[in-house]
């Protein structure tokens, strides 16, 4: 199927009915495709190490832990790191849009580990989201991330379990919205491959309505969540690539 036959995240997203929900159907389309680029650009400057987003050589950005590739111990970044950063480059990028950007006219701001909306929980034991992309006009525009590590099947078991997509599942849902977002850190191999994992791991739960739609420039995978607390949420699935110490990437070339 070709880009442009693709449908539009506009056209897909649930709950949004009427007069009033096709507007803000449009809304978010427009929200998650200058998300969508403040994501990858932001992703990009930290992958690369640019001035300003050298945040890989600070403290705390690699785990203790050590994972045998290829008859080599190698380390990962721990997840909360990567989310840190990235949040933090978000809103550095965000700052510096001209005016009339949507991120800058519809007040959008990013922060991490943000309490759920609808929960019984307070304080250390209350559930939290990893990232919120959220505007402070229109409050219907609330975009809940949830990030996981990616390099092995087993990473993208734990990206579908309980404590991955299946929390758009909950009953305390992840989000109030229609609209969510799984946010992978890959390590290995290209983004068609963790589609197609993340797919096998997810259709074990019972998740099998996967589709890829279009926004602006983008092209991104979804699968379609039922929450008991609030109904259908759509997902989006989006990968973004770092790298372990040392690469894994680099080890499979020479392997």
């Amino acid at each position: 199927m070709s880009r442009g036959a693709l449908p539009t995240i506009s056209a897909s997203i649930p709950r949004c009915t009427g007069y009033i929900g096709k507007i803000q159907a449009q809304v978010w389309e427009d929200f998650i495709t200058s998300v969508l680029a403040l994501l990858r650009t932001a992703g990009g400057r930290i992958a690369r190490g640019d001035e300003g987003y050298d945040y890989k050589v600070r403290k705390g950005w690699f785990g203790k832990g050590q994972y045998k590739i290829l008859g080599t111990e190698v380390a990962l970044p721990l997840e909360n790191a990567v989310t840190d950063a990235l949040t933090r480059a978000c809103e550095t990028i965000r700052r510096d849009r001209r005016p009339n950007h949507f991120l800058i006219d519809k007040h959008i701001f990013i922060a991490s580990q943000q309490p759920r909306e609808t929960q019984e929980q307070l304080g250390d034991i209350a559930f939290t989201t990893d990232i919120k992309i959220a505007s402070s006009t229109l409050h219907y525009l609330d975009l809940r991330i949830e990030a996981k590590r990616l390099l092995g099947s087993a990473h993208a078991a734990e990206y579908c379990g309980t404590e991955g997509l299946l929390r758009f599942a909950h009953s305390e849902p992840y989000t109030s919205a229609p609209l969510g977002m799984m946010l992978g850190y890959t390590f290995r191999y290209d983004d068609a491959h963790w589609h197609s994992s993340i797919q096998t791991q997810a259709a074990k739960h019972g998740v099998t309505d996967f589709k890829e739609l279009r926004t602006g420039r983008w092209t991104t995978a979804a699968s379609l969540m039922t929450s008991p607390g609030v109904g259908d949420v759509l997902v989006l699935h989006v990968m973004l690539s770092f790298e372990s110490k040392p690469s894994v990437r680099e080890l499979d070339g020479a392997a």
